[in-house]
């Protein structure tokens, strides 16, 4: 009994270790990242949840750190040296009330374009609720009066793979990265023991050089348009990636400045218009060692991170340590955290700066490199085209190529999530008169993809000056989910086309790691989650005319009916889940077979 006491003894201590220097480490890194990003100055007040950060700080001669005994004081003050420095100050604070005397100093700030950081320490979430002691919501403190804000659970099972992006984007926030100087908070939750004792603490792995993880370049100053604009021209292999971006225009016009190719994502605005333009890039990001392409030097990414999981498993890898990742668009997406530099400002100054300095250029252009990639992008095209022809495209990804082979730059396609906007994306061929593509895809799932649709519609409609018509791919759930909007749509009586994959359930999730990793019961109970429901009879009840088929060919008729009656169809098209994974995965493997000849007969031909 005394031996299996020691046991536990020995393995609850071992794990104390473990989350205490957890603890040290996460809060060593915070502090090294911040000094990275240019902070000279925190105010501290004491504390028992905030030790790691205090202690952190101490050890760090780099920042001159003072100690004030209430933290409304220690905020007023912060904001003091703000305001003469005219840069961002720190401020750590324990838990609770502690946390909320910092509101006056706060609001002060933020309507004084003050930057301050708050580093607000947190007991672990799970406390909240339980009367635990000194544990509130710190989450809503100051809303709508900080730039951003950030939580950290400094006890996440590798969860701090993007702590340095994290701290960083919060400095350059609160510095005004997307608008006026403003506070941020980090809210860091720490778990006992808080300390381990031992001074030696292993900082996570940061930028080369003692550098910041992420650089600004801010568009509407002359110095840094310029030398962003001189590294762009002097770059010798570099790759746009398009996605969703109010400044379509200005990035087409950069993409044929620079002559580098250009990944258009369908909703991107720019697909018809770029004559570099690569529409397959999942497919080549998939195979990109097999096409035995050169990792770019640059890589200039503009707008919302899209769907694409390989595209952004590349990313990861080649972003990391090999190309220089830049990234521009309204939020600052950096969904793979691995951005080198966010630009911020109108793209149109950088568009104006390449202009006036372009004949001045002499950088070491690789235009073979994009040659390439256009050959590769137009032999997957082909591909693609071949096995429509043959009848080796099948399922719902052939009912997204028809839909948008079939439609025209009058109409308006929307794809709902998940399925359906990745068959768009990776069926949509690259022609001159492409329809225009919209998505939710920005934190919604499934929840009212038929009433957005409808509302894009009457705009899109309202604002046209041509017969346009709308068409909605969607899977059977979130079709369900939104069913009752059918009655709005009844009565709008709009020319629309909804076209619904029936697989009788979650199809996303055949693709995912659940799949394999479940039972078939408990798989399809948690995630298949078959509805058993008869669609077409449903679209009857709203009196809406509705063809259930298994015949891709239908949907061309559908269109054509559409466009001529001028009222709304839904086409119920059945599927099979398993056969839809079966269809995508020799899909790919078709697409792979078929570069590696491809890649063999311009390894001949050169």
């Amino acid at each position: 009994m005394a031996r299996i006491c020691l046991v536990i003894e020995s393995r609850l201590y071992t794990l104390a270790v473990g989350i205490a220097h957890i603890n040290e480490q996460v809060a060593a890194t915070i502090v090294d990242e911040l000094i990275r990003c240019g902070l000279t100055r925190a105010l501290i007040s004491p504390g028992s949840r905030s030790t790691p950060l205090a202690i952190a700080f101490a050890r760090r001669k780099e920042v001159e750190t003072t100690v004030i005994l209430d933290e409304r004081s220690s905020a007023f003050f912060a904001l003091g040296s703000a305001k003469a420095l005219a840069a961002p100050v720190a401020i750590v604070t324990t838990s609770g009330t502690a946390v909320a005397e910092l509101t006056p100093a706060i609001v002060e700030a933020s309507m004084s374009n003050i930057p301050l950081i708050v580093l607000s320490s947190d007991r672990p979430f799970e406390l909240y609720r339980s009367g635990a002691s000194q544990t509130i919501d710190q989450s809503q403190l100051f809303a709508g009066y900080l730039a951003s804000r950030t939580f950290i659970d400094a006890g996440a099972q590798d969860g701090h793979g993007r702590l340095r992006s994290q701290i960083s984007r919060s400095f350059l926030e609160a510095c005004g990265l997307w608008g006026k100087a403003a506070p941020v908070q980090i809210n860091v939750s720490f778990r006992e023991p808080l300390v381990s004792g031992d001074s030696s603490v292993e900082l996570i792995a940061g930028r080369l050089g003692g550098a910041p993880w992420y650089q600004r370049v801010d568009l509407c100053q002359v110095s840094d348009r310029e030398a962003i604009a001189l590294e762009l021209l002097g770059t010798r292999r570099g790759i746009i990636i398009a996605s969703e971006h109010p400044e379509a225009e200005a990035i087409f016009a950069l993409s044929e400045i620079l002559g580098w190719p250009t990944f258009v994502d369908p909703r991107s605005k720019v697909a018809r218009r770029s004559q570099y333009a690569i529409s397959n890039f999942d497919q080549i990001v998939r195979n990109f060692d097999l096409c035995e392409l050169e990792v770019p030097d640059v890589i200039l990414y503009f707008g919302r991170t899209l769907t694409s999981k390989p595209l952004s498993q590349w990313l990861t890898r080649v972003g990391a340590d090999k190309s220089r990742l830049i990234r521009h668009s309204i939020a600052g997406d950096d969904g793979e955290g691995v951005a080198q530099c966010l630009m911020a400002g109108e793209l149109s100054h950088l568009l104006d700066c390449l202009v006036s300095i372009q004949s001045i250029a002499t950088g070491p252009f690789d235009r073979s490199y994009t040659e390439r990639f256009m050959a590769i992008d137009k032999k997957i095209s082909s591909s693609i085209e071949t096995m429509v022809e043959e009848g080796r495209l099948t399922g719902e990804a052939l009912v997204a190529r028809q839909l948008t082979t079939d439609l025209n730059d009058r109409d308006l396609l929307f794809g709902a999530a998940s399925m359906a906007i990745r068959d768009i994306e990776a069926m949509m061929p690259l022609r001159e008169d492409s329809p225009v593509v919209y998505e939710n895809r920005g934190v919604n799932g499934i929840d009212g993809v038929i009433a957005t649709f409808t509302g894009a519609l009457v705009s899109h409609l309202a604002s046209a000056t041509n017969d346009g018509i709308g068409a909605l791919l969607i899977g059977d759930l979130a079709f369900l989910y939104d069913l009752s909007f059918l009655r709005e749509v009844e009565r709008f009586s709009l020319p629309s086309l909804i076209v619904v994959n029936d697989n009788n359930g979650g199809g996303i999730f055949s693709f995912l790691s659940q799949r394999d990793q479940l039972g078939e019961v408990e798989f399809e109970t948690l995630f298949g989650t078959p509805h058993n429901s008869d669609l077409g009879s449903l679209v009857k009840g709203f009196s809406i005319d509705v063809i259930v088929t298994k015949d891709v060919a239908d949907l061309s008729k559908a269109i054509s009916s559409v466009r001529s009656e001028r009222r709304p169809l839904v086409v119920v098209f059945e599927s099979n889940r398993d056969e839809n994974l079966l269809a995508h995965q020799s899909f790919h493997q078709s697409i792979t077979r078929e570069l590696e000849a491809f890649v063999d007969e311009l390894r001949h031909d050169s």
